[in-house]
């Protein structure tokens, strides 16, 4: 089967920068979880060592995260939008994508709450993440080149075609 299989498709053992930048944002991510994770059992545990009755500092913890959570629904969805832009690997850096009707260009920032593109016409997109609906991602592993070849009116063109198509093979 592996004799069968094309080239392109087998593992090359190179880590592209592509992939070694969505490593280490989500690595980064992880590690804050973590810490904060382990700091906050850690305090907990302290305290309940301490002799502090930990039932109404949870119960005002809790309510309080509940308020937070309410207040900070876009934050959250940006931030799960951008994980998840992260690990499927919908676009990165250097990609040229199409959110919606209106907002497309060359991205040139990928990070968990945002994402900014510069169009063609060099205004710069900053777009939550949570805000993305759909990508249309125009150069992943496939691109195109467009040239404007100018010749002259008098110029043959099945003689030019020959020509580009010479050079450009």
């Amino acid at each position: 089967v592996r004799r069968a299989t094309p080239d392109a498709l087998l593992e090359t053992g190179e880590t592209s920068l592509r992939a070694e930048q969505r490593i280490e944002a989500l690595g980064s991510v992880l590690s804050s979880v973590a810490s904060f994770v382990i700091l906050v059992v850690a305090g907990l545990m302290i305290l309940g060592e301490l002799g502090i009755n930990l039932a109404p500092l949870l119960a005002g913890a809790g309510i309080v995260g509940i308020a937070l959570g309410f207040g900070a629904q876009s934050l959250v969805k940006d931030f799960l939008s951008g994980i998840f832009i992260l690990v499927e690997d919908q676009f990165g850096v250097g990609d040229i994508v199409d959110l919606d009707q209106t907002t497309a260009g060359t991205v040139e920032a990928v990070s968990l709450r945002t994402t900014r593109l510069r169009s063609v016409d060099g205004t710069v997109w900053h777009v939550p993440n949570g805000d993305i609906r759909r990508v249309g991602n125009m150069s992943q592993l496939w691109s195109r080149a467009l040239l404007d070849i100018e010749v002259a009116y008098g110029t043959d063109l099945d003689h030019a075609k020959a020509v580009i198509e010479r050079v450009a093979g």
